[in-house]
């Protein structure tokens, strides 16, 4: 809203203005005030053992206090979610030792396919405009962005010996891989001329890992001085830090050392191979390598919003206690959902009709591989296209 304001912790002085007043303090309760919760005093991190959640789905609210114009802290319940307390918390991981969105407060209470922070402050918004009869601001327009994990540039293509052995292995496990190769001269990951050809393009993370189980061998200078060629005149270069990297600060300096050699740029932004991050560490390494933006805030297995909301904000760190400079840009879909069908075209139009709602931002993560493992790789376009025209 563009409204000024003054902030003020000093009571006295509080308590004589004669404008309209918002207060969020235990002891004064005139004009328009919020009891805050003490989350927000707190020096050191205290796990909500049995946080209480209200209501469900986009009802839902936590952090009950008294107020005359709210049924709870909005700015407790934002921060609760946002630095991701129960993430620090919470001991069962997946399979992948990552923290498993079934365990998270937005899933239990059916909010996760909801940006509920969004809608949050955007009735806030809303009731401050009608109490102290402010003119409204323009409705805001979707924001779109679309950003590409490449996790291997070519199956078999620029690759030489190192792929005879990935390409033996696919005609016993996959050979509609291996023979769309070698009939129609096309190697089977090599879908840029689509990728290049979305709206909103943003940025694509490259992997230029070791190989171990879950990398492939990418950590060539001429495979990666290719890769950034591919992409980089349609979108902006990040790094796709490999499957161990999240626990081996040298590995992470390592491979953005690398990148940015071929790049020949500073690489500033970055997305965790497999989504594996944990807090506080991987995040403190990022930001100890110079990463100022961060993109791995999303679940790959379901759709929605992992902090419970779509705009991008600033970690905070809870174990130093302190904001830090690193951006945090969640996602809420990622293609292999399609794949897997824990997301249909229609979830999507439902969950970007919240997005227009609440004034959100539709951040979409796409792989330039996976449309080798569909039957047909035009039914996975079109279902990505078909999402995209609900963007419009």
């Amino acid at each position: 809203m563009d409204v000024s304001f003054e902030l003020l912790s000093d009571l006295d002085v509080f308590a004589k203005k004669t404008s309209p007043k918002f207060s969020y303090n235990q002891n004064y309760r005139e004009g328009f005030y919020l009891c805050p919760n003490p989350i927000l005093f707190e020096d050191t991190t205290s796990p909500q053992k049995s946080l209480q959640v209200f209501d469900e789905k986009q009802k839902a609210y936590m952090f009950k206090t008294q107020s005359n114009f709210l049924a709870f802290d909005l700015f407790a319940a934002i921060f609760y979610l946002i630095s991701r307390q129960e993430e620090y918390r919470i001991a069962k991981k997946d399979n992948h030792n990552r923290f498993d969105y079934r365990e998270s407060i937005a899933f239990k209470h059916g909010f996760l396919e909801y940006p509920i922070i969004d809608k949050w402050i955007l009735d806030f918004k809303t009731t401050l405009i009608e109490k102290l009869k402010l003119n409204p601001p323009p409705k805001k327009h979707l924001q779109h962005h679309i950003s590409i994990d490449v996790d291997q540039l070519y199956a078999f293509k620029n690759r030489g010996y190192k792929a005879l052995p990935f390409f033996i292995k696919s005609c016993f496990t996959n050979p509609l891989l291996a023979f769309r190769y070698l009939f129609k001269h096309k190697d089977p990951y090599d879908y840029l001329d689509f990728l290049n050809t979305l709206p909103h393009k943003h940025t694509a993370f490259l992997h230029v890992g070791h190989k171990t189980k879950y990398d492939a061998p990418n950590a060539n200078s001429e495979y990666i001085e290719l890769a950034v060629a591919c992409f980089s005149k349609a979108y902006q270069i990040g790094l796709h830090p490999s499957y161990y990297s999240s626990e081996a600060l040298e590995v992470l300096a390592k491979e953005k050392k690398l990148l940015e050699s071929q790049a020949k740029t500073s690489i500033t932004s970055s997305r965790q191979h497999f989504l594996r991050f944990s807090l506080p560490k991987t995040y403190q390494s990022l930001l100890s390598l110079g990463i100022s933006d961060e993109y791995s805030m999303g679940y790959s297995e379901s759709p929605g919003f992992r902090a419970s909301t779509s705009r991008s904000f600033l970690w905070f760190d809870l174990q130093n206690n302190k904001m830090t400079d690193l951006w945090v840009h969640p996602f809420w879909f990622m293609d292999v959902q399609l794949l897997k069908g824990t997301l249909s075209p229609n979830k999507a139009k439902e969950i970007i009709g919240h997005l227009k709602q609440y004034d959100g931002v539709n951040h979409m993560v796409l792989h330039n591989h996976f449309f080798a493992f569909q039957t047909n790789a035009n039914q996975l376009k079109q279902k990505i296209q078909t999402i995209l025209g609900y963007v419009s």
